[in-house]
């Protein structure tokens, strides 16, 4: 037997789950209480069939409910009892149970469900009779029954007093395990509430704060209580007259819009309003619920008003959907939870999830603003659209973080992490004139550039220096690479908000983000002005959140596109001579050595190209270095005889720069006076395969593509140590 109380201040959105076994099987098999469209159900799904039963409604705000279950383990069958005695369901056996069902487990989605009570006892199989509300009981340890009236408890024999009709009885006060108290037929109310951390709550008319203590009438208890403050987790406070109003449907006029002000370590139940007059700190104030000042909230203020706790809807596959669609409706709520507890998290940061059907087209703004709208062109000043929350329609390019044109395809590639980091990575030749957008196809292609032009045929894009074309119709997404995302020193400083007006960002359930400075709240309605959107106007019943001051940017961060941004590529670090633990090392300590040499290729200085499988029966030596390398260029010279030795027995030098302009290499080539082949690893990317975390770095190939020596960094010996690894690699007859 189960007794479960559960509270919440919130819309409830939580799973509770009686009788799950230590299978994963019976994780799916147990019997399941949730909130369904307002409804309180319990259900429980086997193979093809479930059964489902309405509980209670749940209306939106805070609740609570009481529930008394009697668990059968062994056929699997559930009685769910209230606290009164009334039958609220039986859910009975339907086939395996999918082993011992023991465990009890309360999963909260969404909202502040708390389980305030859970007493488990034994259950002997006998149907609960139902008990009658308007008669004190208590219960014993041994599952008797004592009714009647409580009169009092025997200080002197430690004894509960009952009287009833046919006289006195006694139970020992070791022996009660619960006493139930009849409904007072005053129904006397409480306006206050305290609620210990231990679970206590003590209910009755709040009178003052004395010393440590609360002081408290209760009813039905003649002299006052005294609360210690010591353990108090709340004190709610109830207005009967408020609930009595709505009981009677007197409320003519709409009451006011209540939320919850969130502040650093600080939450109050209230209302947005007008500040007093002649306030030169703000245009916007709090009211406390239950009080009468205007609190006004300065324009330094960081936190957040909060009208509806923010929810998602379950997340499904194809194939999920196509199975729940055969089933019962009840089934296919069911099963959409269950799918929801447990779907996977997104590796890559966050972007809109594609849905062909119902594609929308948004800006992103790096304030967080998220708004509808429809793209008209894209110049050199920025991006021209359309859109029923701005009167403005052009946003400059510093303030845009990326456009949505069009949805994604079906079957469009997704982008791993791996894949994303490789994007996000700016190699150090494109420093000085870095991309600044990214597209993405439908068919989920990206493309680095700089956007020319965009009107509604054409996308022109300069990529490397050659301008090219593309369908408008092929694109999905932009997004906006900063130059000071990389190097923050660029950024543009940020416009300040006009003095003495509120900074707000109106968050909605559909997603949409409005950031602008309060010019006055009228009629429930926000109004005030965005430095890009211009003139801005919110009901407050069509929001779910209001963000306040510096919460607008800490938010701003966790966004969809606002963690796409560039990185530097690492510069190599280049070894520094040692005392032959480095370059003068045998070459065989690295882990490379013994396995098959990474694929890859590249472009030639020369403007050819280099593919290694090309090379299979020759035996290649790569040299990682870079002009800016002083070990590097220690190392050239010894690498470069070496393998000139051997060039009329098949042995290959291919010098790989990392990371630098050909202007860069040539100039240098021509100072040394050396000419070797040269490929340019322009974004790193063969570095990385051939762990090249230091330069210079010489690694060898053997005719069957293995490497078999790696040599890091420089010394007088290189040289000598390369060409006894190459003439071990030569037919016994060269030797």
């Amino acid at each position: 037997s189960l007794e479960i109380d559960l509270s919440w201040k919130q819309t409830p959105d939580f799973v509770l789950a009686i009788g799950v076994g230590k299978t994963s099987e019976s994780v799916d098999q147990s019997f399941r209480v949730e909130v369904w469209d307002g409804q309180l159900v319990i259900y429980r799904i086997l193979s093809k069939t479930s059964d489902v039963v309405p509980i209670k409604t749940i209306e939106n705000g805070p609740g609570r409910v009481q529930l008394q279950l009697y668990l059968d383990q062994e056929q699997g069958k559930l009685l769910v009892f209230s606290t009164s005695g009334n039958l609220l369901a039986e859910l009975k056996p339907a086939g395996a149970t999918g082993g011992p069902l023991t465990d009890v487990r309360l999963t909260n989605l969404h909202g502040d469900i708390r389980l305030e009570r859970l007493r488990v006892g034994r259950w002997d199989g006998e149907t609960p009779r139902p008990i009658d509300p308007n008669l004190s009981r208590i219960l014993a340890t041994d599952q008797s029954t004592t009714k009647g009236q409580i009169d009092r408890l025997d200080v002197a024999t430690r004894e509960f007093v009952v009287k009833g009709d046919s006289g006195e009885t006694r139970v020992a006060e070791d022996k009660v395990a619960s006493i139930f108290f009849a409904q007072p037929d005053d129904k006397t109310t409480w306006s206050a509430q305290a609620v210990y951390q231990d679970g206590s709550r003590i209910g009755g008319f709040w009178s003052k704060v004395e010393g440590q203590n609360l002081v408290v009438q209760a009813p039905g208890i003649t002299d006052p209580l005294r609360l210690p403050l010591d353990g108090l987790r709340s004190i709610d406070v109830h207005l009967p007259e408020a609930k009595e109003a709505a009981a009677n449907q007197k409320v003519v006029e709409k009451p006011p819009l209540t939320g919850t002000l969130e502040l650093d370590g600080v939450k109050l139940t209230g209302r947005l309003t007008a500040p007093p007059e002649g306030s030169a700190n703000g245009v916007l104030a709090w009211q406390i619920q239950g009080g009468q000042a205007n609190n006004v909230l300065q324009t330094s203020v960081s936190g957040r008003v909060v009208y509806k706790a923010p929810a998602g809807p379950p997340v499904l596959s194809a194939a999920e959907k196509r199975a729940v669609a055969t089933l019962q409706a009840a089934q296919a709520r069911a099963l959409a939870r269950r799918n929801a507890i447990g779907a996977p998290v997104q590796s890559v940061p966050a972007t809109p999830d594609s849905n062909p059907s119902s594609a929308r087209r948004m800006i992103y703004l790096r304030s967080g603003d998220i708004i509808p709208a429809e793209v008209v062109k894209i110049d050199e000043a920025g991006v021209t659209f359309k859109s029923s929350l701005s009167p403005n329609g052009f946003v400059p390019h510093q303030r845009i973080k990326a456009v949505e044109l069009a949805a994604e395809s079906h079957n469009a590639l997704r982008l791993t992490r791996t894949k994303f980091e490789r994007l996000m990575t700016l190699p150090r030749m494109q420093r000085d004139s870095p991309p600044t957008q990214l597209i993405r196809s439908k068919n989920g292609d990206m493309l680095r550039g700089r956007i020319v032009g965009l009107n509604d045929q054409t996308l022109r894009m300069e990529i490397r220096l050659e301008e090219k074309e593309i369908p408008r119709d092929r694109i999905a997404r932009i997004i906006w690479l900063h130059p000071d995302e990389v190097d923050p020193s660029k950024k543009p400083a940020e416009p300040d908000s006009p003095p003495g007006k509120n900074r707000v960002q109106a968050v909605r359930s559909d997603g949409i983000r409005l950031t602008f400075a309060v010019e006055k709240l009228v009629d429930g309605s926000l109004v005030g002005q965005s430095d890009v959107l211009g003139e801005c106007q919110v009901k407050l019943d069509e929001v779910d959140q209001i963000l306040l001051g510096r919460s607008v940017e800490k938010e701003a961060t966790q966004l969809a596109y606002q963690n796409w941004k560039l990185q530097n590529a690492p510069d190599p670090k280049s070894a520094q001579d040692d005392d032959g633990s480095g370059g003068g090392s045998a070459g065989t300590e690295s882990s490379l050595v013994g396995k098959a040499a990474p694929d890859f290729e590249l472009d030639l200085l020369t403007g050819a190209k280099f593919h290694l499988a090309d090379k299979k029966g020759k035996i290649i030596v790569l040299d990682f270095w870079a002009t800016w390398c002083g070990p590097c260029l220690q190392a050239m010279p010894q690498v470069d005889k070496a393998t000139h030795e051997f060039a009329d027995q098949g042995v290959e030098l291919i010098a790989v720069n990392l990371q630098e302009t050909p202007e860069k290499i040539k100039a240098l080539l021509e100072r040394v006076k050396l000419a070797p082949t040269v490929a340019l690893d322009r974004e790193g990317v063969v570095a990385q395969r051939y762990a090249a975390n230091a330069i210079p770095q010489t690694v060898v190939i053997d005719r069957d593509g293995k490497i078999t020596r790696v040599f890091v960094g420089s010394s007088p010996k290189l040289g000598e140590n390369l060409r006894e690894a190459l003439q071990s690699l030569m037919p016994a007859e060269k030797k």
